[in-house]
């Protein structure tokens, strides 16, 4: 995280002991392991650092304040959005239109901003890598989402689990929406996706 945290906030020149100072707060948020177990440093962001090396600033502040505040009940957005509004706040970050372009990625609706579909597309992808992992490295995955969802019982997660993986089987016309990724991953995902509705179905 430290190299491409160092390069954004380079190349936006901003106040570098602030900068610093948020870099160690998204790491304690991403190693904080007594409510994380899948979105963590070492198991989820880094394995999206790679396909960042490229984007512009908007996108990388996007996806590392993405998940700042975890939780699984689905309150973060907003929490998410305020928290890289202080980020702007404490760095003297002032470009208004990276400001807004980057809190309608986090899911600010309110957010001003216009021909985002794309950055929208890359980060829903990004989210999806996991879903071609190698058959071990999903299984395992699958274990450790599981665990950031304790006030769900076994049917009560199995039966949102098996509703979300269907909708990229029955519903979608195909998992990724960049060609990008589409091309790299696709057979890859739907192959397990199709091999864990197989074992929810017979949870459920």
């Amino acid at each position: 995280m430290e190299e491409i945290w160092s390069k954004v906030t380079s190349t936006l020149n901003l106040d570098a002991t602030a900068s610093q100072i948020w870099l160690e707060k998204l790491k304690e948020r991403y190693n904080d392991t007594t409510v994380r177990h899948y979105h963590t440093e070492d198991e989820m962001l880094k394995s999206k650092l790679a396909y960042l090396v490229d984007q512009k600033p908007s996108v990388v502040l996007a996806v590392l304040f993405q998940y700042y505040e975890l939780d699984s009940q689905g309150n973060s957005i907003e929490m998410n959005c305020q928290a890289f509004k202080e980020f702007c706040k404490d760095t003297a970050l002032n470009d208004e239109n990276l400001v807004q372009h980057v809190l309608r990625l986090l899911g600010d609706p309110s957010a001003n901003v216009f021909d985002i579909e794309d950055d929208l597309n890359f980060l829903q992808d990004l989210d999806l890598v996991y879903l071609s992992s190698s058959a071990e490295d999903f299984r395992r995955q699958r274990e450790l989402l599981r665990l950031e969802y304790k006030q769900m019982n076994d049917k009560q997660y199995n039966s949102m689990r098996l509703k979300f993986l269907e909708t990229f089987l029955n519903v979608l016309p195909c998992i990724y929406s960049t060609t990008q990724f589409r091309e790299q991953f696709e057979e890859a995902a739907k192959a397990n996706i199709t091999a864990e509705v197989e074992e929810l179905k017979a949870l459920v």
